[in-house]
């Protein structure tokens, strides 16, 4: 629900685990006394995978390390293992952050229908999850700046550098000239966004933040939308990669939460 032009940010925002899973016939399973352990152990490391599922009899019992393959290491398949298949994926990111070498069993109506690693937070799905949680934000901080300013553009124009204003000035003047007719804060970036915000003593402390340079670390997201955006740069790749982006998550659930509580306030 949005208030005042400013919608609500959680992350139950995007899409869900079924969204990247790979489906059980597909899922590389260990099966004792008939799989080739050499092979599926080097297969496990290749995807950077620490645990196996495990099947039997057609179907998955649990899980072992792809270092111990043997049957006297299987983990039964337990609660802590599994993932309702509607969970969002931010939610699933936050589990990985707390479990970084699992994978989840994907549970629906009481079936197993696949499963998920860390590695399946680069798929799409998952990238457009984060960047509706980063979109979301950058429109609730343009929305913030517009409240602010107004129609008072000499005001706005003097929190630019000369050089960047320069340049929006000109994006501005090739609009108009295509009967484009809109306000500078309609040329702002993201970079433009949180400079504004990060130089505005106002503005910041709506974030909690009393100092420009703590303003612009908190409210810096642009690392993780540019990662999002561009399918062939990895979002996660090692564990703690798996810890900053949750962090990240956090961060931006919490800055949208300020803005929402900023703009009740006007």
């Amino acid at each position: 629900m949005a208030t005042n032009g400013v919608l609500r940010v959680d992350k139950s925002v995007g899409y869900t685990v079924k969204d990247i899973i790979t489906p059980v016939e597909e899922a590389i399973c260990w099966t004792p006394r008939e799989s080739d352990s050499e092979s599926l152990s080097q297969e496990a490391v290749k995807i950077g995978v620490t645990f196996l599922p495990v099947k039997q009899h057609g179907r998955i019992v649990g899980t072992v390390r792809h270092d111990c393959l043997n049957e006297k290491d299987i983990e039964p398949l337990t609660s802590d293992w599994l993932v309702a298949a509607d969970t969002p994926i931010l939610h699933l990111i936050e589990l990985f952050a707390n479990n970084p070498n699992r994978i989840f069993f994907v549970l629906q109506s009481s079936k197993i229908i696949g499963l998920v690693a860390p590695a399946d937070i680069n798929k799409v799905a998952a990238r457009a999850s984060l960047y509706m949680l980063t979109a979301n934000f950058e429109a609730g901080l343009a929305h913030l700046i517009h409240e602010h300013f107004g129609d008072d553009e000499e005001g706005l124009s003097k929190r630019l550098p000369p050089d960047r204003l320069e340049k929006l000035r000109k994006e501005q003047a090739d609009a108009r000239k295509r009967d484009i007719n809109l306000g500078l804060a309609h040329y702002l970036y993201l970079t433009d966004l949180t400079s504004i915000v990060a130089g505005d003593a106002g503005l910041r402390e709506r974030f909690g933040v009393k100092s420009k340079s703590a303003a612009l670390k908190k409210l810096s997201i642009s690392t993780l939308r540019n990662a999002v955006s561009h399918l062939t740069s990895r979002v996660v790749i090692t564990a703690n990669d798996l810890k900053v982006l949750n962090d990240q998550c956090d961060r931006l659930v919490e800055c949208s939460e300020c803005l929402r509580e900023s703009v009740q306030k006007v």
